[in-house]
């Protein structure tokens, strides 16, 4: 894709993002609409190829969309390691400052730092915790990520993954 076609893109992602924002009146979303939301894009699925620098990647339309929104925030990621993979039930995409997951239940989800060695450590997606279900969220000192089965949580420097029974 031409840099010219992936400003297009952005550009359209941009527009297309403020309409929703004035559309909800100006509303924070929440968590729960925002997966709703990024679950249910028909084209969610649909394979792009974007250019960072002189490499090109290739990812879909969600995950691209995620990467863009975080940009500039807490969540930003820099650069692409490497195309977007497959996963069982979805798709993976590693960049240099986290990972995003994306499965048609619950959206574009960024996963990073010590809590994203942790989810990789019991098995990623296809271990006990399922998928992301949040981004990390940061509440003082306690960040942590909602995953479909658990939660990992970092506080002082420790690290502790919650299991939900079920």
């Amino acid at each position: 894709m031409s840099r010219r076609a992936s400003s297009a893109f952005a550009s359209s992602v941009i527009v297309a993002m403020s309409l929703t924002l004035t559309g909800c009146g100006g509303q924070a979303v929440s968590e729960e609409q925002y997966a709703a939301a990024s679950a249910a894009e028909p084209d969610a699925a649909d394979p792009i190829v974007v250019q960072f620098g002189d490499a090109e990647f290739a990812t879909t339309k969600a995950i691209y969309r995620r990467y863009e929104e975080a940009k500039g925030g807490r969540l930003a990621l820099r650069e692409p390691l490497a195309p977007a993979g497959e996963l069982d039930g979805g798709r993976m995409q590693e960049y240099t400052s986290g990972t995003i997951y994306w499965s048609p239940e619950n959206g574009a989800r960024i996963v990073r730092g010590q809590i994203l060695t942790t989810y990789l450590d019991h098995g990623g997606p296809s271990g006990n915790l399922g998928w992301p279900v949040t981004d990390e969220i940061t509440e003082g000192e306690l960040t942590y990520s909602e995953f479909e089965n658990g939660r990992i949580r970092l506080e002082d420097r420790a690290i502790q993954v919650i299991e939900y029974p079920g």
